[in-house]
């Protein structure tokens, strides 16, 4: 019911799009009751039937099944908060995991993906991978006509390769 409104173009909070509930109920109201107005109003919604003073009869519907309709169970701001700072933890947990850890390569598997053989990657130094990385990226970058998620690949390989690689 509450997707016509568009809430986030009323509210700013991350949740306004999925959970209107924890949402401030009597500006909820308004803006429905706004935008319920500029509906009846809207020639283009009414099609051929010429506006009213009164609310249209499709759109009382809406408005009935929108009051009648209460929510269950209104969180408190307290529990708001909690589920926010839940949400925030466990992203940035996922995020330091995802960091720590290396993407699972060989040196031979690399060393395909960088064009060159594992021995001959295992006998560069630090500049001489960089240039290599360079060049192959300039051939595989998306805007040149390679696969995004082949230079991604490519991308996190080197990242990872680099902290090998002494100065």
């Amino acid at each position: 019911m509450f997707s016509f409104l568009n809430l986030r173009r009323y509210f700013s909070e991350i949740y306004a799009g999925v959970m209107p509930q924890a949402l401030d109920q009597h500006h909820l109201d308004n803006c429905f009751l706004r935008d319920i107005c500029d509906l009846s109003r809207d020639e283009s919604f009414l099609g051929e039937e010429p506006p009213t003073a009164r609310l249209h009869p499709y759109l009382v519907r809406y408005a009935i099944m929108y009051f009648d309709c209460s929510f269950s169970e209104t969180p408190s701001q307290e529990h708001l908060h909690r589920l926010r700072q839940d949400f925030f933890a466990r992203k940035r947990e996922a995020f330091a995991r995802a960091s720590q850890r290396g993407p699972k390569t060989d040196l031979d598997r690399a060393g395909r993906l960088f064009g060159v053989s594992g021995t001959e990657l295992r006998k560069m130094d630090r500049r001489e991978f960089i240039r290599l990385y360079r060049k192959k990226a300039k051939k595989m970058h998306p805007d040149r006509g390679g696969e995004q998620s082949d230079f991604i690949e490519l991308t996190r390989v080197y990242k990872y390769l680099l902290k090998i690689y002494k100065s």
